[in-house]
């Protein structure tokens, strides 16, 4: 067989020629336009070179000016090459330098995922793991922003008796939160919008118009036992952290929080009213239901409410067209299209009130109404 090779010597044009190569008992024998020559079997010496070392080197001591190369490495196959104990020992330490050539190689492109894009597909870890790491203090100043600016132009119930009434009707539920990491603060705004919407550090809005829309004290602290798992969990911190950047997250996985922390601080107004994903909604009806079952309130009423929702979104449609409706659903059922209340959702807190024994739950029913007294109250002023 011949092979396409090179030969460098320096009475060849430009110190190269083209040739090729033929396998034969006696050696390997160049063919060029301006010789011929042999190179023997016995001492030959072979090896990889070139770029990604696809080029199959060959020299010979009897030959010391010239160097030859071809670019066609089945050469190495060649059987009048492969029978001889020398050259058969050249070739296989050539295989095995190749399969350490590309074990390194292969080493290297799993550290390179490792390091930048295996992040990615475990943000998710690494938020929670920087959100853990952060101050309580800064999550707080996180939080105080957020509120600040989003209560600079809200209707806020301020009064001794509106506030009296808050902290009587939310105490049964903020008093069996199982962390004292923040301290829960509870304000209601004059906003027919039905949503409630919770900020790092442990501020709590609930807009009237969810309050108005309630028939029971359990429809309103499912809600907010919903909203406290938010903060509890870091939810809103963790989103901000995915969506910040994998290199600054990884930098701030490093110890450098600085970078993080004014991202966070400048991102603040981004936590009102975001949408949550499907994992972090999940985790705020499972905890959020244990926080119920913990204050002895009836679970039933978060679902209740999320049935009230969807039936009302299902009214609305069917009054008017589809621009209109997708209009007037964003603007009065807030809390659902932030927090879209699923069937898949429903049913899996359906089955965990079902494992659940007959207990007597609170009755919350005269704090309630004293609270709705008030925000009714406190709207019409």
């Amino acid at each position: 067989m011949t092979y396409p090779a090179h030969a460098f010597h320096n009475k060849y044009p430009n110190d190269r020629v083209s040739g090729t190569l033929e396998v034969t008992d006696q050696g390997l024998v160049f063919t060029c336009a301006v010789e011929i020559v042999t190179i023997p079997l016995e001492n030959i010496s072979l090896s990889l070179g070139g770029a990604s070392k696809r080029l199959v080197l060959i020299s010979h001591p009897a030959l010391p000016d010239y160097t030859f190369y071809s670019s066609d490495r089945s050469l190495l196959k060649n059987h009048l090459l492969t029978y001889r104990h020398d050259v058969r020992s050249q070739v296989s330490e050539i295989r095995k330098r190749r399969i350490l050539n590309w074990g390194v190689t292969l080493g290297a492109l799993c550290l390179l995922f490792f390091v930048i894009i295996s992040p990615f597909f475990f943000m998710d870890t690494l938020a929670r793991v920087i959100a853990a790491q952060l101050p309580v203090s800064i999550e707080a100043q996180i939080g105080e922003k957020g509120f600040a600016q989003y209560s600079f132009k809200q209707k806020i119930m301020e009064s001794d008796e509106g506030k009296a009434a808050l902290e009587s009707f939310t105490s049964a539920l903020a008093a069996h939160i199982p962390t004292d990491r923040y301290s829960y603060q509870f304000y209601v705004v004059s906003d027919p919008n039905i949503n409630a919407f919770a900020l790092p550090g442990g501020y709590v809005v609930i807009n009237s118009g969810l309050i108005q829309a309630a028939d029971s004290a359990e429809e309103v602290l499912g809600v907010l036992a919903h909203e406290i798992t938010h903060v509890s969990e870091q939810h809103g911190i963790r989103h901000l952290i995915s969506s910040a950047g994998i290199f600054l997250a990884i930098q701030t996985a490093l110890g450098d929080m600085s970078g993080m922390v004014a991202v966070l601080a400048d991102a603040a107004p981004m936590l009102i009213n975001q949408q949550y994903s499907r994992d972090f909604e999940n985790e705020a009806d499972e905890k959020g239901y244990r926080l119920l079952k913990a204050a002895n309130i009836d679970p039933h009423g978060m679902i209740i409410f999320f049935e009230k929702l969807i039936e009302e979104e299902k009214k609305i449609l069917a009054k008017l067209g589809n621009e209109q409706a997708i209009k007037l659903i964003t603007n009065t059922l807030l809390f659902l299209s932030t927090h879209p209340a699923t069937g898949e959702r429903i049913e899996h807190l359906n089955n965990l009130i079902a494992q659940q024994s007959q207990v007597e739950y609170r009755d919350l029913s005269s704090e309630f109404k004293q609270l709705k007294r008030t925000v009714l109250e406190f709207v019409v002023e």
